[in-house]
């Protein structure tokens, strides 16, 4: 049986507005800040940087892919909220695509990945820019319902993030890194209350059912 990957690829909405400071403060706090929070999650996790503006993960925990794109959405939002960027960042960070296969070569020295998993995380990456969407969920399987159910859910799920409020955004990148509310209330200096009030608020439940589902299904009996 072919070993599975899951691949994030994102691209940063929005990144034209910035200028070469910014630019360059955002690509350090991608590796100096969003990167270890991953890895934290996804132990052997491997991100990248490229063209400038588009992330790409690869997460030999692949189940774990469509928490990391959410993750992503929500530090971009918050990023973008902080620095006083361009609307856009602030609505929807980025858009992602995810691609869940096999992958024929990983190699971290000489840069290089390639497979069915990034083929299709960086294919649909160029559908939704062009279909103005900002999410797409693909595995590689026949089962086209399948795919498509969880396609819906996964852009369900994002427009709920999407409307998200500057205060409800970082509970949410916390609750998906898997904070507890106490632990989220400390660090933000306001009470365990308030943090869930956000949470619920921002449709927190029925994106942990979400991810629930997503990360318990058996993959094995779709993909390859």
């Amino acid at each position: 049986m072919k070993e599975i990957y899951g691949i994030v690829s994102c691209d940063v909405i929005g990144s034209t507005s910035l200028d070469r400071d910014a630019l360059i403060q955002l690509r350090n706090d991608i590796h100096s800040r969003l990167f270890p929070d991953i890895d934290a999650l996804c132990p052997g996790f491997w991100g990248r940087v490229v063209r400038g503006d588009t992330i790409e993960c690869c997460l030999e925990q692949y189940w774990k892919a469509f928490r990391v794109a959410l993750m992503i959405k929500c530090w971009f939002m918050e990023w973008a909220s902080f620095h006083g960027v361009e609307y856009r960042m602030r609505k929807d960070g980025v858009r992602y695509s995810i691609g869940i296969g096999s992958m024929r070569l990983i190699d971290r020295d000489l840069d290089m990945m390639d497979g069915v998993a990034i083929y299709l995380a960086g294919r649909n990456l160029d559908y939704i820019a062009d279909k103005g969407l900002t999410s797409y969920f693909e595995m590689d399987s026949k089962n086209d319902e399948v795919n498509s159910l969880i396609d819906n859910s996964v852009m369900l799920v994002d427009r709920i993030v999407g409307q998200s409020t500057e205060r409800q955004v970082p509970i949410l990148y916390d609750r998906l890194l898997g904070k507890t509310e106490v632990e989220i209330a400390r660090s933000l200096s306001i009470s365990q209350g308030a943090v869930n009030q956000r949470a619920m608020n921002a449709g927190w439940p029925y994106i942990k059912h979400t991810l629930k589902l997503l990360e318990q299904m058996d993959y094995d009996r779709y993909v390859g």
